[in-house]
């Protein structure tokens, strides 16, 4: 309540401090007032969480039932706008984070890219048989899927326990595209 701004909010939002007797300390010592009245919010509220529903239960005491009901309604929406705006930070973070994994991906594509060409050029290789070319192609693909599997496992492990079915999956997906890597790393026909 007290980090987030929203004791503030719902201070102000009310004019708590009419009903906490505090309007003539609010003109003296705006500052004062105001901590003493975020701190007597505080006091008033008690919280308890159901341990099998996992239900929040907040009870309000105030000078008046009404008065109560609203500053419940009130920090029921500053938990709610809570809430959105981790869930859009957790979202911008990783999009911050996938976006930094491709940029990283491209930069390391453009570098293989690169490679081969400074080493046809340095070794005379004018065309590649098709054959090889294909081959080539099929490594660059399992490498951009093997890319993509790491960014979607990267993104479910910032969200998700270590044995969710989804991890699970996505590892499972890694460890063949790794073993189809593997197999035409050494030549294998069958990968």
């Amino acid at each position: 309540l007290a980090r987030s701004g929203g004791g503030r909010r719902v201070l102000g939002r009310l004019d708590l401090y009419r009903p906490y007797a505090m309007e003539e300390a609010r003109a003296e010592n705006p500052q004062a007032a105001e901590q003493a009245a975020v701190t007597r919010l505080q006091e008033s509220l008690s919280l308890e969480i159901d341990d099998r529903s996992g239900v929040l239960r907040l009870l309000v005491t105030a000078p008046a039932a009404e008065l109560a009901q609203e500053i419940a309604l009130a920090l029921v929406d500053e938990l709610d706008l809570f809430n959105r705006e981790q869930v859009q930070e957790g979202g911008r973070r990783k999009l911050r984070f996938l976006t930094t994994r491709q940029e990283l991906a491209d930069r390391e594509t453009a570098a293989a890219r690169q490679a081969l060409q400074d080493f046809a050029e340095r070794e005379g290789v004018v065309h590649l048989p098709a054959e090889l070319e294909a081959e080539l192609q099929l490594v660059a693909e399992i490498n951009r899927q093997l890319v993509l599997k790491e960014l979607e496992k990267a993104a479910l492990a910032m969200d998700t326990t270590g044995d969710s079915p989804a991890l699970r999956r996505v590892d499972a997906e890694i460890g063949v595209l790794r073993d189809k890597l593997k197999g035409l790393e050494l030549g294998d026909e069958n990968s």
